[in-house]
Protein backbone atom coordinates (compact mmCIF):
# COMPACT_ATOMS: atom_id res chain seq x y z
CA UNK A 1 0.00 0.00 0.00
CA UNK A 2 2.81 2.39 0.89
CA UNK A 3 4.71 1.58 -2.26
CA UNK A 4 1.70 2.38 -4.40
CA UNK A 5 1.31 5.66 -2.57
CA UNK A 6 5.01 6.43 -3.07
CA UNK A 7 4.73 5.71 -6.77
CA UNK A 8 1.64 7.90 -6.99
CA UNK A 9 3.38 10.78 -5.22
CA UNK A 10 6.52 10.36 -7.30
CA UNK A 11 4.47 10.43 -10.46
CA UNK A 12 2.82 13.72 -9.50
CA UNK A 13 6.10 15.17 -8.28
CA UNK A 14 7.67 14.41 -11.68
CA UNK A 15 4.76 16.11 -13.39
CA UNK A 16 5.01 19.13 -11.10
CA UNK A 17 8.76 19.46 -11.41
CA UNK A 18 8.66 18.70 -15.14
CA UNK A 19 6.56 21.82 -15.62
CA UNK A 20 9.43 23.83 -14.16
CA UNK A 21 11.86 21.98 -16.45
CA UNK A 22 13.86 20.81 -13.46
CA UNK A 23 13.64 17.22 -12.31
CA UNK A 24 13.66 16.46 -8.64
CA UNK A 25 16.71 14.82 -7.25
CA UNK A 26 16.87 11.59 -5.33
CA UNK A 27 17.43 13.56 -2.13
CA UNK A 28 14.20 15.48 -2.70
CA UNK A 29 12.29 12.26 -3.23
CA UNK A 30 13.86 10.67 -0.14
CA UNK A 31 12.94 13.74 1.89
CA UNK A 32 9.33 13.55 0.72
CA UNK A 33 9.18 9.82 1.50
CA UNK A 34 10.61 10.38 5.00
CA UNK A 35 8.06 13.11 5.65
CA UNK A 36 5.28 10.83 4.46
CA UNK A 37 6.55 8.01 6.71
CA UNK A 38 6.47 10.33 9.71
CA UNK A 39 2.95 11.42 8.84
CA UNK A 40 1.81 7.81 8.46
CA UNK A 41 3.26 7.01 11.87
CA UNK A 42 1.33 9.92 13.36
CA UNK A 43 -1.87 8.73 11.72
CA UNK A 44 -1.26 5.17 12.98
CA UNK A 45 -0.80 6.47 16.53
CA UNK A 46 -4.02 8.42 16.25
CA UNK A 47 -5.88 5.32 15.05
CA UNK A 48 -4.51 3.38 18.03
CA UNK A 49 -5.82 6.07 20.38
CA UNK A 50 -9.23 5.95 18.74
CA UNK A 51 -9.25 2.14 18.99
CA UNK A 52 -8.57 2.37 22.72
CA UNK A 53 -11.43 4.84 23.16
CA UNK A 54 -13.79 2.63 21.18
CA UNK A 55 -12.82 -0.40 23.29
CA UNK A 56 -13.50 1.60 26.47
CA UNK A 57 -16.89 2.75 25.22
CA UNK A 58 -17.71 -0.78 24.15
CA UNK A 59 -16.95 -2.12 27.63
CA UNK A 60 -19.08 0.63 29.19
CA UNK A 61 -21.95 -0.31 26.88
CA UNK A 62 -21.59 -3.98 27.85
CA UNK A 63 -21.79 -3.01 31.53
CA UNK A 64 -24.88 -0.87 30.95
CA UNK A 65 -26.52 -3.60 28.89
CA UNK A 66 -25.78 -6.22 31.54
CA UNK A 67 -27.13 -3.98 34.29
CA UNK A 68 -30.30 -3.21 32.38
CA UNK A 69 -30.94 -6.88 31.65
CA UNK A 70 -29.98 -8.13 35.10
CA UNK A 71 -31.60 -5.46 37.28
CA UNK A 72 -35.18 -6.82 37.05
CA UNK A 73 -33.98 -10.22 38.21
CA UNK A 74 -32.09 -8.70 41.12
CA UNK A 75 -35.09 -6.54 42.06
CA UNK A 76 -37.40 -9.57 41.98
CA UNK A 77 -34.99 -11.56 44.14
CA UNK A 78 -34.89 -8.85 46.81
CA UNK A 79 -38.67 -8.36 46.66
CA UNK A 80 -39.27 -12.07 47.23
CA UNK A 81 -36.72 -12.09 50.03
CA UNK A 82 -38.42 -9.14 51.69
CA UNK A 83 -41.86 -10.76 51.30
CA UNK A 84 -40.56 -13.97 52.83
CA UNK A 85 -39.11 -12.10 55.81
CA UNK A 86 -42.38 -10.19 56.22
CA UNK A 87 -44.36 -13.44 56.09
CA UNK A 88 -42.15 -15.04 58.74
CA UNK A 89 -42.49 -11.99 61.01
CA UNK A 90 -46.27 -11.98 60.52
CA UNK A 91 -46.46 -15.64 61.56
CA UNK A 92 -44.43 -14.89 64.71
CA UNK A 93 -46.70 -12.02 65.68
CA UNK A 94 -49.79 -14.15 65.06
CA UNK A 95 -48.42 -16.88 67.34
CA UNK A 96 -47.69 -14.31 70.06
CA UNK A 97 -51.25 -12.95 69.84
CA UNK A 98 -52.71 -16.46 70.17
CA UNK A 99 -50.44 -17.13 73.13
CA UNK A 100 -51.53 -13.89 74.79
CA UNK A 101 -55.19 -14.76 74.24
CA UNK A 102 -54.63 -18.11 75.96
CA UNK A 103 -52.94 -16.39 78.88
CA UNK A 104 -55.69 -13.75 79.01
CA UNK A 105 -58.31 -16.47 79.72
CA UNK A 106 -56.69 -17.13 83.11
CA UNK A 107 -55.43 -13.64 83.96
CA UNK A 108 -58.00 -10.80 84.05
CA UNK A 109 -55.32 -8.10 84.19
CA UNK A 110 -53.80 -9.24 80.88
CA UNK A 111 -57.31 -9.66 79.44
CA UNK A 112 -58.14 -6.05 80.29
CA UNK A 113 -54.84 -4.82 78.74
CA UNK A 114 -55.47 -6.75 75.52
CA UNK A 115 -59.04 -5.41 75.28
CA UNK A 116 -57.72 -1.87 75.75
CA UNK A 117 -55.21 -2.47 72.94
CA UNK A 118 -57.95 -3.88 70.70
CA UNK A 119 -56.38 -7.32 70.36
CA UNK A 120 -59.28 -9.20 71.97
Amino acid sequence: MKTMLYIFILFFSFIAFGANEALSTKDDIKLIIEQMDKRFEQVDKRFEQIDKRIEFLQSVLYIILGASIGSPFVAEYFARRKDKEFQEEHERVTKIIFALRDIAKDNPKIKESLQTAGIL
